[in-house]
């Protein structure tokens, strides 16, 4: 089984995007979340105080 250069950085290149993809996801979602929980117990507070 031989391995070509330019086979092994395309499967690199593609390991990479996958990774930074799945970064970005995370991130969005992590994100999402705090602004989530924040809204929510902002929206507790404003009920509690009305």
């Amino acid at each position: 089984m031989r391995c070509d250069m330019s086979e092994l950085s395309l499967v690199w290149h593609s390991y990479t995007v996958l990774v930074i993809w799945l970064l970005f996801c995370l991130e969005v979602k992590v994100k999402f979340g705090i602004l989530s929980t924040l809204g929510l117990r902002l929206g507790v507070i404003y009920v509690q105080q009305s």
